[in-house]
């Protein structure tokens, strides 16, 4: 009986969990990251190769590859209830933040690193 109540208080916390969890921006996201600002003078412009994107939020939380090349510019991060995004990461040149929305699947962001903003712009 007492092995059978804590099956029962095990699975009734881990269903609590997982439900309390999920919120209504997690889900997967695509598009593009473009510059906005470059501000490298004499050193290597901020452009990407590849500038299409994804993100996955699951349960208000995110870690975004921010530069696919070489994968180790990755910003991790949390999405509130209304929607506001923000999330920081470091670099070798320095810190980088993200900060922004999402409003109707559509997630609209800047990146701000020591050179350079890049706008982001996915789509639920």
């Amino acid at each position: 009986m007492r092995a059978l109540f804590a099956t029962a208080l095990v699975f009734s916390l881990a269903t609590f969990g997982v439900t309390q969890a999920q919120t209504g921006n997690d889900g997967t996201y695509t598009g593009n990251i473009s510059v906005k600002t470059d501000n490298h003078m004499g050193r290597q412009p901020c452009g990407f190769l590849d500038t299409s994107r994804t993100l996955t939020i699951q349960g208000g939380k995110f870690a975004f590859i921010f530069n696919p090349q070489t994968s180790t510019i990755i910003i991790n991060g949390s999405v509130d209830g209304s929607g506001q995004l923000s999330g920081s990461g470091t670099s070798p040149a320095g810190g980088v933040s993200m900060k922004g929305t999402i409003q109707a699947g559509n997630l609209t962001a800047d990146i701000t690193t020591a050179y350079c903003v890049f706008t982001v712009q996915l789509k639920k």
